[in-house]
């Protein structure tokens, strides 16, 4: 009967598209890397970790753009020498739930001399060493408590934007225009900021983890800010010499610091206002 089997056909037809819609979508993002990752591998497409990875020197190197990699949280550990995490003058790189911890630096990023500068998001990871980048725009970002934290960082020439992340350890930014720090706790380490314009830190947590902007940094935002716990808070700003060009430290609280603002030279064009000085301890002289 022709009808009959051409109705049949038809809901072949409909189960096998049936079939390959559930295959197609279970598949992951497009070009995402289904074999095992090892130690040293250049990852050139988007790259899953299916287990947690020990190596004994260098890690990954993300080797082209727009590579995303999702650690899937796993963990990427080192022997105490190397880098967790390579990067050459690659732009859109993304790395996502998971850790790497163990290494001399959890994020290594350079440039190939003409070629674009490192660009690199991270989100919900827990960076266990410190990043080194010269330079590189650098973007941490936690979206669950606890899931992203920094041990530290030396940046130079670059842009760093952090939200909602844990900063611990001696932080350095160095010629890092428009930077900012929000909403994130810095506890047990420092914050230099040194010549950098227009950088904005606002409603984070500075428990013993003193601020310093120094070296013709103009143009920052300092505010809503509880810094707390230190010797000396902070700020030792450095002088502006264009009214246009004074650093804002504003709204901030200083609590249980034995000393809250300090300079040891005579400034021009540092706004401070509307902060409230609480001493809860003692000074110590």
């Amino acid at each position: 009967m022709p009808g009959a089997r051409t109705a049949g056909i038809a809901r072949g037809v409909a189960a096998c598209l049936l079939f390959l819609s559930a295959a197609l979508l279970s598949a992951g993002p497009a070009g995402a890397s289904t074999l095992a990752v090892a130690c040293g591998d250049v990852l050139t497409t988007n790259t899953t970790l299916t287990a947690d990875l020990t190596c004994p020197g260098d890690a990954l190197t993300i080797g082209a753009d727009n590579v995303d990699l999702d650690l899937n949280g796993h963990t990427i550990t080192g022997s105490g020498t190397g880098k967790g995490l390579t990067l050459f003058s690659r732009v859109g790189a993304t790395v996502r739930n998971g850790t790497i911890g163990g290494f001399t630096h959890s994020i290594y990023i350079s440039f190939w001399s003409g070629q674009p500068r490192t660009d690199l998001t991270a989100t919900d990871v827990r960076l266990l060493a410190p990043i080194d980048a010269w330079p590189g725009t650098i973007t941490l970002t936690g979206t669950r408590p606890n899931a992203c934290l920094m041990s530290g960082l030396r940046l130079v020439d670059g842009l760093l934007t952090v939200d909602r992340c844990t900063l611990t350890g001696q932080t350095v930014m160095v010629r890092s225009r428009g930077s900012a720090i929000r909403d994130s706790a810095l506890t047990a380490g420092s914050l230099t900021v040194s010549a950098t314009d227009q950088g904005t830190f606002t409603r984070n947590v500075f428990d013993a983890f003193p601020m310093g902007l120094s070296n013709d940094s103009r143009r920052n935002l300092v505010k809503a800010n509880v810094f707390k716990n230190s010797v000396t808070a902070g700020i030792g700003a450095s002088e502006t010499f264009l009214p246009q060009d004074a650093n804002v430290i504003e709204y901030n609280l200083f609590t249980g610091n034995d000393i809250g603002l300090y300079t040891d030279a005579m400034l021009r064009h540092l706004i401070v206002r509307r902060n409230v000085f609480n001493l809860t301890s003692a000074p110590t002289d």
